[in-house]
């Protein structure tokens, strides 16, 4: 029906909620900075409250080590500003102004992690996106440093819809987000982006021609307006991230401030970011799609250990792309744990609650569809299953399955007529499927010539299952042992 809201949209919901709420709950039991974020922090303190007043902005008396982009400030600050300007009125302590620029940039990379996720839902299914968020809303490096006003995590807003529009094959869009995570907030991003864009140049699916006539415009776009907004800032002419580029990796000053060994990623960054989730990174390479990201991002990081100084919040990119991985196996498992219970001769019996069913794989797709709609039924005293194609499956036979995050809206149809019982299947065919309750002497079969099974025609027993399958394939039933 018109304006009904899609099946699956309170759960995802919940999802975004529990994402917002770990965030949050790192920012004010952790309020406090570290000496890399001083600069942002500070930038956006004078942009709210100094303003067009350059004179008194501190980084003109503490300039740091290199000059740094004020384009991830002024974007914060001016999301930011409303709150303040309230807060500001009530004479609020700054403090509280912190924990709002805070905020608002954890909402920025939650945005990017929820625009990924619609994607792998879009791509992999609604299991796998599931496990994403509770994997990492579950992560403690991730979810913390989101409210940080690091760089690197001033980088995370863009990187993300980039990496999703690269999922999507929209390479205009992934190449122009890329230019500007590139040219104005981390150069070290060309090494991760680059290898994603060596990747559809790899699988032809991107020309050179197309990435050239895309991404020099765009480059000269972003470089010309970092230029121009950080020279009026800092009073001289200046690329801050190329300054940056050229004191870490030509004149390896960054390793003043300690160096690691050359595995440091591998051994210790990874396995703290991703925590127990780290094991079932091997489980989703069995898939191709998830196998190219796992490539990609240990490539990154294989490339970056060259660098002797070391962080982890220099390849914080690359946890959601491995969680993707990781979600990826636990899919697979749980996939597994369904199809357990093989029998030899073919079968697979499945229990749940009263239910137990029992399927033969010679049946194909349609034992799978008869699974599928058994493992739906509603249990003792639960309400039926409204009509319409079952999530995950086409409504006719040979199609490709399609995964949505929601079942497509049930069309009202006439109730189908039973059928002959000489109609529900050839004597000594062998069904497909057999749901039946434990220890009722009722079964419902499906088999190759199995009629459509009238709703209204069922046992009088609170144990009835209320069984909807797709228009062509269909359950009768039949009396059974």
């Amino acid at each position: 029906m018109a304006g009904k809201r899609p099946l699956g949209a309170g759960r995802q919901r919940r999802l975004l909620g529990l994402l917002v709420a770990v965030a949050a709950i790192h920012l004010i039991t952790c309020p406090y900075a570290k000496v890399e974020e001083s600069f942002n922090l500070q930038a956006m303190h004078d942009l709210l409250y100094h303003r067009l007043d350059t004179d008194k902005y501190d980084h003109l008396e503490f300039p740091g080590v290199v000059p740094r982009t004020f384009l991830g400030p002024l974007a914060v600050a001016a999301l930011s500003s409303p709150v303040v300007y309230v807060l500001s009125l009530l004479e609020a302590p700054k403090f509280y102004s912190q924990l709002v620029v805070r905020a608002v940039l954890g909402l920025g990379v939650i945005f990017g992690l929820w625009t990924l996720q619609k994607e792998v839902r879009r791509q992999f299914g609604a299991t796998v996106a599931t496990v994403f968020c509770w994997v990492t809303a579950t992560q403690f490096h991730l979810m913390f440093y989101c409210t940080r006003t690091l760089p690197n995590v001033l980088a995370l807003p863009v990187v993300l819809p980039a990496l999703a529009a690269w999922l999507q094959l929209r390479w205009a869009r992934f190449i122009r987000l890329s230019a500007f995570a590139i040219l104005v907030f981390r150069a070290e991003l060309s090494v991760f982006l680059g290898l994603a864009l060596l990747l559809l140049l790899g699988t032809r699916r991107l020309t050179v021609a197309k990435a050239l006539r895309c991404a020099l415009p765009a480059g000269a776009l972003c470089l010309g307006l970092t230029v121009a907004v950080d020279s009026c800032f800092w009073r001289y002419l200046v690329w801050p991230e190329g300054k940056v580029l050229w004191y870490n990796t030509v004149l390896n000053k960054s390793s003043n401030w300690g160096t690691s060994p050359l595995l440091w990623y591998f051994y210790s960054a990874l396995p703290r970011g991703l925590g127990c989730s780290l094991f079932f990174v091997p489980l989703g390479a069995v898939d191709r799609r998830a196998l190219a990201l796992l490539l990609l991002s240990l490539g990154f990081v294989a490339l970056y250990s060259l660098l002797p100084h070391k962080e982890l919040r220099f390849v914080i990119y690359t946890f959601p792309v491995l969680n993707i991985v990781a979600a990826r196996g636990c899919a697979c498992l749980c996939r597994a744990a369904h199809r357990r219970g093989r029998c030899a001769d073919g079968r697979v019996s499945v229990s749940r609650s009263e239910w137990c069913l029992e399927v033969r794989q010679e049946g194909r797709r349609a034992a799978w569809v008869g699974a599928h709609a058994g493992l739906h039924a509603p249990p003792h005293g639960g309400s039926p299953r409204a009509p319409g194609a079952l999530q995950g499956h086409a409504p006719c036979p040979g199609q490709r399955p399609r995964h949505h995050g929601c079942e497509s809206e049930p069309q009202q149809a006439a109730p189908p007529r039973r059928q002959p019982a000489d109609k529900a299947g050839a004597p000594g065919e062998t069904p497909w499927a057999v749901l039946r309750p434990q220890g009722s002497s009722v079964s419902w079969q499906m088999g190759p010539r199995a009629g459509r099974w009238d709703p209204g025609h069922r046992p009088r027993s609170s144990a009835a299952p209320t069984l909807w399958l797709p228009p062509a394939q269909g359950v009768h039933p039949t009396g059974g042992p």
